[in-house]
């Protein structure tokens, strides 16, 4: 449960960013216009042109990522394609796919395309996981499709834009005598980053998903959930910006006959240092409550924060998510304990075409 509450995620800042800066920044990435996004909403390719990102982490951030968005024809005339060979499962059934049919990492690619004032995308993607021995006694094998459409508006600017997935599963595991033929999910988020004026914008969002990944081991497994966010994004000076915002979270899900539903306020600093160095925190406390099999219960999780460092030289940004073990523990030689300086890094590079 706390793990699912850790990982909720979601102001307008048109600056670089990265899942790090994110996740720094109070882990909601609803209300940043940042690469990340491209994931959930394809529009965002709008805001990244010619821009190629590689992301690592350690605990509970382990992570490897690499995507490449990158412009066709002069300034983008025929739109712009997106590449992530190395796509670990994420997006549709991020949480729900059982462990025995969890495949490795795989490929998204996609197109994007804007009219004017007016934004089109599309994303599709295949992870699959097959495992035999020689004599083929154990045998186990997943398949996971995948469609994202986005479409958005920009006002002053921002965008208001929102996407609709579709993912498909199947699979067996002989091991433990599991098959699911029919697997499947739908995904639905919206925002809409406002501008009221120079400095501040504000943030609506929803998002809605629904699957049924039963087996015949697991006759009814079938999720649903939803979440909303209102907030704002201001730049009170220049080279400050600060974020806040409250975030609902509820789902019901059948094989627990567990219902949950969790409220949230998150706030993010980022202050610019010096021309090359950016400092940022984040803080997050969750109240939630649930119940499971007609017994409830209710809590307010510990109080959350994150610090991180940006280091930008010219297009080059490196992201750093700061090790709060570091911090109590000290280095190696104080604490006894070998923990490095970032628990996640990203690293980013906007490029020209030639």
């Amino acid at each position: 449960m706390l793990r699912k509450i850790l990982a909720l995620g979601a102001l307008v800042s048109a600056a670089p960013a990265t899942y790090t800066r994110v996740l720094t920044l109070g882990g909601f990435g609803d209300y940043l216009v940042d690469d990340g996004n491209i994931e959930i909403y394809p529009t965002q390719a709008h805001f990244f042109p010619n821009t190629v990102v590689g992301e690592l982490g350690t605990g509970d951030f382990k992570k490897g990522l690499f995507r490449l968005n990158l412009e066709i024809g002069d300034e983008g005339r025929f739109g712009s394609i997106f590449l992530a060979p190395n796509k670990s499962p994420g997006g549709p059934l991020s949480w729900r796919i059982p462990s025995r049919y969890t495949p490795d990492p795989g490929a998204e690619a996609g197109y994007f395309k804007n009219l004017g004032n007016l934004l089109l995308g599309f994303h599709a993607g295949y992870m699959g996981m097959y495992v035999s021995d020689p004599n083929k006694s154990v045998l186990k094998r997943s398949d996971l499709i995948y469609g994202r459409f986005g479409i958005g508006w920009l006002v002053e600017g921002s965008p208001t834009e929102a996407s609709l997935s579709y993912a498909s599963l199947t699979g067996r595991n002989d091991s433990s005598g599991a098959r699911m033929d029919a697997g499947n999910a739908i995904e639905f988020h919206a925002r809409s980053l406002w501008p009221i004026s120079d400095q501040t914008a504000m943030l609506v969002s929803v998002y809605y998903y629904d699957d049924d990944l039963s087996d015949n081991i697991s006759s009814s497994n079938t999720y649903t959930e939803f979440g909303a966010c209102y907030g704002f994004n201001t730049t009170p000076l220049s080279g400050y910006t600060i974020l806040a915002g409250l975030n609902y979270w509820g789902y019901d899900e059948s094989t627990t006959g567990t219902t949950f539903e969790g409220i949230s306020g998150s706030v993010g600093l980022e202050a610019t240092v010096t021309r090359f160095l950016l400092f940022r925190m984040g803080a997050n406390k969750y109240l939630w409550g649930s119940e499971e099999s007609g017994e409830s219960r209710k809590s307010v999780v510990p109080f959350f924060y994150n610090f991180g460092l940006g280091i930008k030289v010219e297009e080059l940004l490196i992201d750093g998510y700061i090790n709060k073990e570091l911090l109590f523990e000290g280095p190696y030689f104080i604490g006894g304990k070998a923990t490095g300086l970032f628990g996640s890094v990203s690293v980013k590079y906007h490029f020209k075409t030639f």
